[in-house]
Parts: structure tokens; C-alpha cells; sequence
């Protein structure tokens, strides 16, 4: 009982608690194993000690430092295959297994929307860890069109878009190969603004349609 209640005190100098201890909740996770073991403090450091860790397997779960573009990195990656501590990252930006992966379903999270001078500390400071610096973020977010909307955003190819962008055409049905011309076009592309779902009128506003917009694009069957 007292080894037990020892260990405890060193999990929680490293921000485990009762609350977080099941990670169900990523954003919850303490903020220690977003970092190396160089980033930890000493105190932090012997608690990981005590607890089992040694430089080289807490760093086996510490944050990935993208090569490249971040925005490419990252897609590769289906939420399962992030670690807890990149989750949390993810978790804080708004993004959950729910959201990621894209499904109609899905719920793009606000970050994707805001540039970083919108981002608060707490969302700049996840960023950071994750790869993106300011000029690399705000390429990131999802444009607002300048001029008409379907021309503004038929100048771009698909891999153009940013990782949001992309995300909010699949809602209304697109991917790489409709959007090329290789497949059909979505039934969307059919469908008035009163027909569209919730989730796809959601998704079409935040690319800068509004009902008469979308209207003035449908194709005739």
C-alpha cells in the first residue's frame, strides 16, 4: 500500500490524476507527455524514473516532429495511429477519433477556421509542438473566397486545398478523384441549398456559400 500510494504522488507530479488516468479524454492529459525527457524538470524526471521510464522509452512517446510540410505529415496518420500525447495536442485544436477522419458526420473543429493571431495561448502553444509555425498555420486554415465562390475555388487542385478544406468538400461528397474529373461529381451538385443535409449546408457555409450561392450552382439532372 505504501509503494502504491508512492507511486501515485510521482504520477501525479507528472499531472495523472483519478480524473485523466484512463485517457479518455486526450486534451485532458497532462501536459508532461507532450515533451521530451530533456524538457521535463528535474523533479519530473525522477518521478518518471520511479515510476519505470528512462530517457529512451519516454521519448518513444513524446510528440513526433513533422519532416516537411505538418499539414501533409499529419494526414497520413488515422487517429489510432497517434500517440496519447499527440492526441492530446490534436484534442486541444478541437480534433477527436470522431472529427478526423472526415466522415460526412464529422464536425470540423473552429481552430481549422481561425488564423493563429485567433488561436488563444493554450491553441498557438499545441501548434507549436505539432510542427506549424504562424505563416505555416495560417496557409493551413480553410480560405475565405475572394470574389465568386465557385470560381475561387475551381482554380485549385485538390492537393491545393489545406487539410480543412479538404475535409469540408468531403462532407458535400468530394475527394481527390471526383475532384480531378476521374469520378462522378457528388449528388450534392444536384441538390438546391433546402435539400442539402445539415451537416452539408454546415460545411458549404464555412467555404463561403450561402443558400443563394449554392442555389446558383446546381446542375440539372
Amino acid at each position: 500500500m505504501v509503494i502504491e500510494m508512492a507511486l501515485a504522488c510521482h504520477l501525479l507530479t507528472l499531472g495523472w490524476n483519478e480524473a485523466n488516468w484512463d485517457g479518455s479524454h486526450p486534451a485532458a492529459v497532462p501536459d508532461s507527455q507532450s515533451g521530451t525527457w530533456e524538457e521535463l524538470t528535474p523533479f519530473e524526471q525522477q518521478a518518471a524514473t520511479i515510476a519505470g521510464y528512462d530517457q529512451s522509452t519516454w521519448n518513444a512517446f513524446a510528440v513526433r516532429i513533422p519532416k516537411g510540410d505538418p499539414d501533409q505529415y499529419w494526414s497520413k496518420y488515422n487517429w489510432d495511429d497517434l500517440n496519447l500525447s499527440e492526441q492530446r495536442l490534436w484534442a486541444i485544436l478541437g480534433w477527436a477519433a470522431s472529427n478526423w477522419s472526415g466522415v460526412p458526420e464529422a464536425a470540423l473543429p473552429d481552430s481549422e477556421l481561425r488564423t493563429w493571431d485567433k488561436l488563444t495561448p493554450v491553441e498557438q502553444g499545441a501548434t507549436t509542438k505539432l510542427g506549424y509555425e504562424q505563416k505555416g498555420w495560417d496557409a493551413h486554415v480553410v480560405r475565405t473566397p475572394v470574389g465568386d465562390v465557385e470560381p475561387f475555388w475551381s482554380q485549385f487542385k485538390w492537393e491545393d486545398l489545406s487539410r480543412g478544406e479538404r475535409l469540408l468538400f468531403a462532407y458535400i461528397g468530394w475527394d481527390a478523384e471526383s475532384w480531378a474529373g476521374n469520378q462522378p461529381i457528388p449528388e450534392s451538385n444536384y441538390q438546391t441549398w433546402a435539400q442539402l443535409s445539415p451537416v452539408e449546408q454546415g460545411a458549404a457555409k464555412q467555404l463561403g456559400y450561402d443558400a443563394d450561392t449554392w442555389d446558383a450552382t446546381v446542375l440539372k439532372h
